[in-house]
């Protein structure tokens, strides 16, 4: 049974790390196709940001670039051809090496958010291995498993229910007594409290039968 999951990842070695770091409100995400090659260091990215005078200047500075080429521009976005220094960290021979794919790779939070699809959840220790063997920060946001690649159905948590939830743990809705109330806890997020009491019900719905294959029903 395979399993599925979204990872973040964090450190200045990562792949474009300075650029991502410097230029506000970027959003970068490589072409999924050719993420999984074990001999490359060169990949094609997606750079959406407002200021695409800043990112060429940020990206001459990058180190962890060896060079670049500008391949292609859009109203909203462009596509660029980059090859990494040899001292930056990627991910994509770690996940061939347990025989995996990389679904999709993007930046969130100053760091990247990759999911993968592995054969099973022993091949999620050497990533993590991998990760603390460098000192990258990771985070395993979220683990499915599966009946075989490329499967279509997912049940993970939306980024609504994923926010709901972390506001809320981390403000003592679930502690007892409970720190926070549900009107609070919306405030927070800035919806009314039934959205997010619905929220809430549906995060921990899908928390639970992600936890429990085959056990419960969906």
């Amino acid at each position: 049974m395979t399993v599925t999951s979204e990872i973040h990842m964090k450190h200045q070695t990562l792949a474009l790390a300075p650029t991502i770091e410097k230029v506000e409100g970027l959003d970068v995400e490589i072409l999924p196709e050719v993420t999984t090659d074990p001999q490359s260091d060169a990949f094609p990215y997606v750079f959406r940001t407002a200021d695409g005078d800043e990112l060429e200047s940020i990206l001459q500075s990058d180190y962890t670039i060896k060079r670049y080429k500008q391949i292609d521009e859009y109203e909203d976005a462009s596509l660029y051809y980059i090859r990494h220094s040899s001292d930056v960290h990627l991910i994509s021979p770690v996940v061939t090496d347990v025989d995996g794919l990389i679904l999709q790779a993007k930046t969130k939070d100053n760091g990247w958010i990759v999911r993968v699809q592995l054969p099973g959840r022993s091949e999620l220790h050497s990533i993590w291995k991998y990760a603390r063997k460098n000192d990258i920060e990771i985070n395993f946001l979220n683990i499915q498993r599966e009946d075989g690649f490329e499967a279509n159905e997912t049940h993970t948590l939306t980024e609504e229910q994923k926010e709901a939830l972390v506001v809320a743990y981390n403000q003592g809705y679930f502690s007892q007594p409970r720190e926070s109330s549900l009107e609070e806890i919306a405030d927070e997020v800035g919806i009314t409290s039934p959205a997010m009491g619905g929220r809430l019900k549906r995060g921990i719905r899908n928390l639970i039968a992600d936890s429990l294959p085959g056990e419960v029903e969906r």
